[in-house]
Parts: C-alpha cells; sequence; structure tokens
C-alpha cells in the first residue's frame, strides 16, 4: 500500500504543476498525459502480484511509466522556460540559471532512486516485460551509480520474450527522447531538451558498449556486490542461444560469446550512434519548408534494439495547421535479413462532433517481420498495427482520453505484446 501511496502522489505531482499561463489548447507549452487503465496490462498485473487490481499500479505498464516520466521532465524544463521569461535579471545570469539549472535538474532527475525518475523509468520498462510474462519482480536500487531489476525464477511463455524484456530499458530511453522531440516539434514548446537527448543517448550507448571495457561489472545486489550482466549483453546471448538462457539465474560475460557473436554486438551498438542524425540533437527544433507555405518539418534517425535483432527507422514530421503528421521508414533486421515496414500518424486533428470538440490522433504500420520473431530466419510474417486516440475537450486544461491499439504478432517500441494483441487505454491529458 505505501507504493501504491508514493506512486499516486509522485505521478499526480507531476500532472498538476500548474505554475502556468495557457498557449492554447492546440498548442500547449506544456502537455501531460497520465494514462489511468490499461488493458489488458493491468489485468495480467494483477494475476502476477495476486494482491488485487489496485496493487497492479505498483508495476506500470510501458505506455504508463513513460508518460510518467516525460511528465516531470516537461513540467521541469516549462518551469524552466517561465523563469527565463519571467524573471527580469542580468541577461548573462539569467541564462547561466536556465542552461546550467537545467542541465543540473536534468541531471538529478535522471539518477534519483524514486519514482518518476528516469533511472525508473528504465527499470519499469524491464518490470513490465516481467510482469506480463507472469514473473514477480522489483527494482534494487544502487544509488547513486544505478538500479537492477531482480526478477523471480520461472520460465516465459516464448523465448523471445526474454530479449525483448532484457533490452526494454534501453528502449524505454529511445521512447523518451521521441516523444519530448514530438512535443517541442508539434507544439512549439521551444523547451530545452537538447542536453536530456545527449544524455540519454550517450548513457545508452556507453552501458550498452560497456561489456567491451570491463568483462567484470558489479553492483550492490540485496545488499551484497554480485557481478551482473549489462541489459544489451544479456540481449544479444539471449539471442543467439534461445532458451537457454533466463536472467538472473546467472551472469553472461563478454568470453561467453563466439567470435562472430561478439562481432554481430559490436556491429549493432555502434550502430545506436545513428540515434544522433537528427537536427533536433543540436537544437534545431523545426525547420520550415519553402518561404511562406506554412509547412514545417524534421527528421530523426533511430536505432533500436528489439525481440529478433534490432531496427533503424527514418522518421520524418512534417506539420501545417491543423495537420501534424509523422512518417516512419522501419527497417527491421534479424542476424542476417531485412523486412521492411511503414508507419504513418496523424496528431491532434481537430474535429467537431455535435459541439464537442474531439481531437483525433490515428495510427497505421504495416510490413513484415521475422517469422515467430525468430533470429535466423529468412522467412517473413505480415505485420499490421491500427491505432486510434480520441481526446476529448470537456474543459481548458483538462482532456480525457480513450486509446485503442490492435496489433499482429511482433514488436512495436513501448508495447509489452510481442503477441496479436488489442490494448484499451483511458486517461487524462492536461494541456497549458
Amino acid at each position: 500500500m505505501k507504493r501504491n501511496i508514493i506512486f499516486i502522489i509522485t505521478g499526480a505531482c507531476s500532472v498538476f504543476s500548474l505554475f502556468a499561463q495557457t498557449n492554447s489548447i492546440d498548442n500547449p507549452a506544456l502537455k501531460l498525459d497520465l494514462p489511468l487503465f490499461d488493458f489488458p496490462y493491468q489485468i495480467d498485473a494483477a494475476h502476477t502480484l495476486e494482491y488485487g487490481f489496485f496493487e497492479s499500479y505498483t508495476h506500470p505498464s510501458m505506455d504508463a511509466s513513460l508518460n510518467i516520466t516525460a511528465n516531470v521532465y516537461s513540467a521541469f524544463h516549462y518551469g524552466m522556460n517561465r523563469f527565463k521569461t519571467a524573471v527580469g535579471a542580468d541577461k548573462f545570469w539569467k541564462k547561466f540559471v536556465y542552461y546550467g539549472g537545467t542541465m543540473v535538474g536534468d541531471f538529478f532527475i535522471y539518477i534519483l532512486p524514486i519514482p518518476t525518475s528516469y533511472v525508473w523509468m528504465h527499470e519499469s520498462f524491464h518490470r513490465a516485460g516481467f510482469t506480463h510474462a507472469g514473473l514477480q519482480s522489483h527494482i534494487n536500487y544502487d544509488f547513486p551509480t544505478g538500479a537492477y531489476t531482480i526478477a523471480d525464477s520461472g520460465n516465459f511463455a516464448y523465448w523471445y520474450d526474454i530479449p525483448r524484456t532484457i533490452e526494454a530499458g534501453i528502449e524505454s530511453e529511445y521512447l523518451l527522447v521521441e516523444k519530448l522531440q514530438r512535443n517541442n516539434f508539434f507544439y512549439e514548446q521551444n523547451m530545452f531538451n537538447e542536453f536530456l537527448y545527449l544524455l540519454a543517448n550517450y548513457q545508452a550507448w556507453v552501458y550498452a558498449y560497456m561489456p567491451f571495457l570491463n568483462d567484470d561489472i558489479t553492483m550492490n545486489v540485496e545488499g551484497q556486490e554480485e557481478e551482473v550482466s549489462t541489459d544489451s549483453l544479456q540481449w544479444v546471448y539471449g539471442l543467439f542461444h534461445p532458451g537457454e538462457f533466463i536472467p538472473d539465474e546467472r551472469a553472461i560475460r563478454m568470453s561467453d560469446l563466439k567470435d562472430n557473436e561478439k562481432a554481430f554486438f559490436k556491429n549493432r551498438v555502434m550502430w545506436s550512434l545513428i540515434n544522433l542524425a537528427s537536427p533536433m540533437m543540436f537544437g534545431i527544433r523545426s525547420i520550415p519548408l519553402g518561404r511562406d507555405t506554412g509547412f514545417y518539418g524534421n527528421f530523426a534517425l533511430r536505432h533500436w534494439y528489439t525481440s529478433f535483432g534490432t531496427d533503424l527507422s527514418v522518421d520524418v514530421y512534417l506539420k501545417k495547421a491543423p495537420y501534424n503528421l509523422i512518417f516512419k521508414l522501419h527497417n527491421y533486421l534479424n542476424y542476417e535479413h531485412y523486412y521492411p515496414a511503414i508507419e504513418a500518424a496523424l496528431l491532434d486533428y481537430p474535429v467537431n462532433f455535435n459541439g464537442l470538440a474531439l481531437y483525433l490522433s490515428p495510427r497505421v504500420m504495416i510490413g513484415m517481420q521475422p517469422k515467430d520473431q525468430n533470429f535466423f530466419t529468412a522467412s517473413p510474417e505480415f505485420f499490421g498495427l491500427a491505432g486510434l486516440r480520441i481526446d476529448f475537450a470537456v474543459s481548458k486544461h483538462f482532456l480525457p482520453y480513450l486509446e485503442v491499439t490492435a496489433k499482429t504478432d511482433g514488436w512495436v517500441a513501448g508495447n509489452e505484446f510481442l503477441e496479436g494483441n488489442v490494448s484499451v487505454k483511458l486517461g487524462i491529458s492536461a494541456r497549458f
């Protein structure tokens, strides 16, 4: 119960940081999303924890964890923006406090061993994978150096759930960057997020590359120094040795990998540096497309670790009121084979339905992934996803939303389900 109270209070604090003046409901300077119900994940969590439905809030879904941490960073960055525009201090000292204070604050939110922090989000993504698989788990903090998710021993329903659960922590970090970049671009929030973008990508790359530098990594686990494996090392071992490896059963070392496994591992870790290839990483938040056309754009290249290998995506953002458009080309790769997919989404398109203002956000993906999420197969399998989020403008600042997503078998960033699934989310969006 104590964990429930902490989770609810910290989540609520991120939503009700209302030192705000509103921009507009269409173009909010601050946008916060708080999922309240997430089915069927919360049903899985209730069954896993065996304490009833409300206990599921102590093990939030990937989507809920991402949004809560994004809310904290967004509220903090918005507050710093308000300081910059409201305080009439000397220009140099104002900039020094604004940029220096934002970076210091970002770092502390990053390392704090509490719900809502960056480290908590990373571990919560691991924990969501374990919870969906029916395995109880908890987060062990080794403040200030990091954290580790400890799960009960048991069997995953499918072998590919293991590499997916292991890579999910780094996946959360890339999703946080993507979410904040999208908000900055589409809503013209002008927030100083760039330090966090670079910090997240640096941490993810160094953490993935660490096994090449040190074959003996230890951490304080349950009060004792124990040898542990990095996520990336467990991920690559799980891909090459399906069914052999159970997380937390033993530590994996670089010396456990064969030469071809090491070569693949290093290749994919180096490819993750492509995440820096975006103007948004370096302060170019929006690019005008032609003179007086009203069109603006931006782009990003992203590398993702997946249940079957990796995904290299090319993301293109376009906007001209009232259209906010996202296009993605996914390049899924297992050990030796390539599977393409395309994705398109429309964000917050305004519609008036019998006097009620709605904001519609449809999303569609279609393509191929490796059959049965297999790391070695050359056989493709159809992959598709269709989703719709509806925000109901029932008040000036608070918009309840309903989101329904249906997918076939396959990996999607931020979605716990590798099997075919229909998910329903209910929540509240706060806009100021």
